[in-house]
Parts: structure tokens; sequence; C-alpha cells
């Protein structure tokens, strides 16, 4: 995919791990990196980079990064030609299917429980559209619950996204009554949706893309891989 950023990628590919789901780390693979410049509201000069991002996720283990050096070219191609949104909405459907046998069968309460925690582990990595869909798939959120930066939670009937890692009691606010500590998760129906901050070129928002952010209404002038905040580059306000 076609993304553009403030910076350059540092490197052909780079590894995170994935929040909660221990074992499994999320590569990033970028080609076709150019620098350009554009100017702002004022005609301030702003210089941003354009790229092609590819990214899979893979269990972790030891010799992983020595694997993606030597054996580069599979990789990427790999990266590029997998589907991440259709296994993802096939392995919730599939888990949700098995807890539904296990729950009305003979399996137990605590079989149950385990398999629903695999479910809430997985449906992490659906993209938007298929969370919004299925929200019961999510944790319900809780005073006691902790979790990582990017880690979805139901709240009143809604789900929302951690914008940062919760592990005390200090660091945990009621989704729906704490909107600076998490990003609500639109409708793709909505029209003008909550503007969230893009965390990069991988959620970036796409040519056109409607929003609102501090009370008005903007659109995505920029092109594909808008990552900057509406008022200060890329976006214009709709009045009408």
């Amino acid at each position: 995919m076609r993304v553009r950023g403030n910076q350059a990628p540092s490197a052909a590919y780079d590894i995170h791990p994935q929040p909660d789901r221990a074992g499994f780390m999320f590569v990033r693979f970028f080609e076709n990196s150019n620098e350009i410049e554009a100017k702002v509201d004022g005609g301030e000069a702003v210089k941003f980079w354009e790229y092609d991002e590819y990214a899979i996720i893979v269990q972790d283990r030891p010799d992983l990064a020595a694997d993606i050096e030597e054996n580069y070219d599979k990789w990427i191609l790999t990266a590029k030609t997998h589907k991440p949104e259709a296994i993802a909405a096939a392995e919730i459907s599939d888990l949700t299917s098995v807890v539904t046998t296990i729950m009305g069968g003979a399996g137990g309460r605590g079989e149950a429980l385990e398999f629903r925690a695999t479910i809430e582990k997985i449906a992490q990595f659906a993209p938007e559209d298929v969370a919004i869909t299925a929200p019961t798939l999510f944790p319900l959120w809780s005073e006691s619950w902790r979790g990582n930066a990017g880690t979805i939670v139901r709240d009143n009937g809604e789900l929302y996204r951690s914008i940062h890692n919760v592990t005390n009691a200090g660091q945990n606010t009621k989704p729906s009554a704490t909107p600076s500590m998490w990003t609500r998760i639109a409708d793709p129906a909505e029209e003008f949706p909550q503007w969230i901050q893009p965390l990069g070129g991988h959620d970036a928002y796409p040519a056109g893309a409607k929003v609102t952010h501090n009370g008005k209404r903007w659109e995505n002038i920029h092109g594909n891989g808008n990552i900057w905040e509406p008022s200060v580059f890329g976006w214009r306000e709709i009045t009408v």
C-alpha cells in the first residue's frame, strides 16, 4: 500500500510485538521511499515521505530477524500477497462457533472461558470495519482491566481503543467518560466519525476521508496516507 508519513522508514523493515498476543510479532516492510515537499496554508514548506508499506503478523522466534535478512525477497512477497483482514475475520468466525458449541455442550464453563479469552485476543487483529460489526467479541471494560496501547475494549455498547498502556488502577479510566485516554471506533456508516491520531502508515487516512475534530468537519485533501491532525496540514474544513 502506498502511504505517506512525516518520517522516512529507517530500514527496509521493522519488527514490533503484538499487544495482548504473546509470542507474535508485527513485521512491516518498506519500499520505494521518496521525499516530497508541499506548501501548507501560509506558504510554509513541509517535507514528508511517500513509500510502499506491507505488513504481516508472524510467530516470534530467536532467529526471526536473521531469517528475514537471509530470505528478504520471500518475506516481502509474502507480506505483499497475504490477506490479513480475511484471515482475522475467518479466525473470529470459527472461534465463535467453537465457543457456542462448548457453552451449550459438555465442555464445561472452564473450557468455554478459555476459548472466550482466545477469541478476545484474536479479535484485536480484526480491521475496524469488521470489529464494529461484532462488538461482543471484545472484552468488556471493567475497573480491573489492564492492557497495552492499541487494545480494544467494549463500554456502553461501543468499542474503544486504548491510547496508552494500562498497568495499574490509576491509569485505568472508563472509556466513555474519558475520551482523552481512549479513541472510539466509529461505525463505517457514520459520515463524519471522530478523528483518531494514526499510529503509522497502516492506519493513516485515505484520500477523501471525512472526520470530525474539535467540533468541526474536515475532508482529507492530502491524498492517501494522511497522518496529520486536521487544521495542521492536508485537511479542508467543511462549513456547509
